[in-house]
């Protein structure tokens, strides 16, 4: 109290002379003595009831009441002191015993120490306690804004070392923003020349025999129209063979394909599920009953496509000029289906006008996308080879290796049918992933060295001989495995 009177004779000191200050110090002192004497009549429990009928004013609940009057009696108790000289020790060491007896978290300790600085909040803010002894935690929160003013400073630091050094690392960045576009402007030619042109050819002068190989499985119901559009083919009959290999078949499939004038072969084999491995076995039989080398090339179609009537003779156009490898346009069938369907027929455009069209205009090797294609015999005049789970992928990288050219023929169409749910769309690109994967393991090596010492150092599939479908006992495999 004296405390408090020294401050206010010491702010109207300016307005009070010295006898009016004197006289206002003994009446001052003499109150303060009355209300001294009457605080120190009231008891720890009476200050209790006290601070919770003003918490009921506050409009607390009576179970934030009952919170209180329990926490603040339990320190009551284990403290005898009167609570006008209870100390910062005290209420330290109380918590800290009250916390190894009961064994609880810091956060019930925060709690009943924020029960206990209310208490002592009101004590001063009533003017029955000169400072509040909980201040301790004061000193807590002032380390806490200690530390994040160091913590600001750290950042502040980092962002200002970043600065010094900004204009540094900007020519870095523009150094390989740079080196990024130069790698990528290809793609922008590709798409500059794809939209506009593409390469054309000439009509044939001569009409080349041909083999059509199909693996099927189970395909009964969509391989009757593939055969029906390659008999409408505007191209002479006696020069088109088709081959069927009816692949674990549990239908009627090889009897339609035999139906339509189709040369049917039947496989089981549980070991070789890939349709690489259904074109290798097609391909040794036809080379037994035969002779792979008497057919000039060979077309590869699944068993949902169908062809334009004018397919063969365009694709024979391209054979003609001496090419040995070409891909086709690949329509989608059924684009309005669902948007699964939709979306794969805009990647098939975009692969034609963005890849396919530039590269034959730049005679630059494109590459092979599971069906629709032809390819001269004399790749495969030792076998098939390609039995991975993207058998077009290995032999685009085979070939290339071999230094042969795959180009494009835009002129000659088919049309092919894309999933339509979201399971076998998920489910086939993912065995695409895995087979680029393995193509890229397999041919990949040596393609980078092909790059530096040409093909001293290539190893290709047609040096290698890895199985033998006369080996062939019984064959599982699903659809999906055909339709790359």
């Amino acid at each position: 109290m004296e405390e408090k009177v020294v401050k206010i004779l010491n702010e109207m000191s300016e307005y009070l002379s010295i006898a009016q200050m004197k006289k206002l110090q003994e009446v001052m002192l003499k109150v303060c003595a009355e209300n001294e004497a009457d605080k120190m009549e009231i008891s720890n429990t009476d200050f209790l009831e006290m601070f919770l009928d003003a918490k009921k004013i506050e409009g607390c609940s009576e179970r934030t009441i009952q919170y209180y009057k329990v926490t603040v009696e339990h320190l009551l108790s284990h403290i005898e002191t009167s609570v006008r000289k209870i100390t910062t020790e005290e209420i330290r060491t109380y918590l800290a015993e009250y916390q190894k007896n009961n064994k609880c978290s810091n956060v019930t300790v925060d709690n009943i120490r924020r029960n206990i600085s209310s208490f002592f909040s009101w004590l001063e803010e009533e003017d029955y306690i000169l400072k509040s002894p909980m201040s301790i935690y004061e000193v807590k929160e002032e380390k806490l804004s200690n530390y994040i003013e160091r913590s600001k400073n750290v950042i502040l630091n980092i962002i200002n070392s970043i600065g010094d050094s900004y204009l540094a690392w900007k020519n870095v960045y523009n150094i390989i923003g740079k080196i990024l576009v130069i790698m990528m402007a290809y793609k922008t030619l590709y798409w500059l020349i794809g939209v506009f042109f593409t390469r054309k050819f000439k009509p044939a002068k001569n009409k080349h025999k041909y083999a059509i190989l199909i693996a099927a499985r189970n395909e009964k119901n969509v391989i009757g129209n593939l055969l029906d559009s390659i008999n409408k083919q505007d191209y002479p009959k006696e020069l088109i063979t088709t081959f069927v290999v009816a692949d674990n078949c549990t239908d009627n499939t090889a009897e339609i394909a035999r139906k339509h004038g189709a040369i049917c072969y039947e496989r089981f084999d549980n070991e070789h599920k890939t349709k690489g491995f259904a074109l290798q076995y097609l391909l040794e039989k036809i080379g037994e009953d035969y002779g792979r080398m008497s057919f000039e090339g060979y077309f590869i179609f699944d068993a949902d496509n169908l062809l334009n009537g004018n397919y063969i003779s365009k694709m024979n156009d391209a054979f003609d000029s001496g090419e040995k490898i070409i891909t086709s346009y690949r329509n989608t069938k059924n684009f309005d289906e669902n948007w699964i369907a939709s979306t794969y027929a805009i990647h098939w455009i975009r692969s034609i006008r963005c890849n396919h069209r530039a590269r034959s205009v730049l005679r630059l090797a494109t590459n092979i996308q599971g069906t629709g294609f032809l390819f001269a015999s004399e790749i495969v005049k030792d076998g098939w080879k390609y039995t991975s789970l993207t058998e077009d992928r290995a032999l685009t990288a085979d070939a290339v290796a071999q230094g042969y050219q795959i180009t494009y023929n835009d002129e000659a169409m088919f049309y092919d049918e894309q999933p339509t749910s979201l399971k076998i769309a998920l489910r086939q690109r993912l065995r695409w992933s895995k087979g680029h994967l393995l193509a890229f393991c397999e041919s990949g090596p040596y393609l980078f060295l092909n790059i530096f010492f040409g093909k001293l150092f290539i190893k290709t599939k047609n040096k290698e001989n890895r199985y033998s479908p006369s080996n062939t006992r019984s064959f599982s495999s699903n659809k999906s495995l055909y339709h790359l």
